[in-house]
């Protein structure tokens, strides 16, 4: 297993979900968090699984992307040889290219 260590603009992004769910549908605030702990503990011990769709698209090298089930939300992140890094969280439906281009 490597250890976890989102960027401050992924920990900004989670922070943004949970309020939303919070605002809008309270009752998936305790689902949406115990499904990205549960995703991001798959990515600490299997980091490779992730999809590198998005490293190709984007030529941003060893990117990959991994879904945050039954949540329309994807964590992007590097693996490094002793940790993985967590770049952001964001929506499906957000114009990830952009964002991700100024990373």
């Amino acid at each position: 297993m490597k250890p976890l260590v989102p960027r401050q603009k992924a920990d900004q992004d989670v922070d943004d979900a949970i309020a939303y769910f919070a605002r809008e549908a309270p009752h998936w605030v305790d689902s949406f968090i115990e499904e990205l702990e549960a995703a991001y503990g798959r990515i600490s011990e299997a980091p490779k699984t992730g999809s590198p769709r998005y490293a190709t698209l984007l030529a941003i090298p060893g990117l990959r992307a991994h879904l945050v089930a039954r949540f329309p939300y994807i964590i992007f992140y590097l693996e490094h040889p002793h940790v993985v890094d967590v770049v952001r969280v964001l929506h499906q439906h957000r114009d990830i290219p952009a964002i991700l281009i100024d990373e």
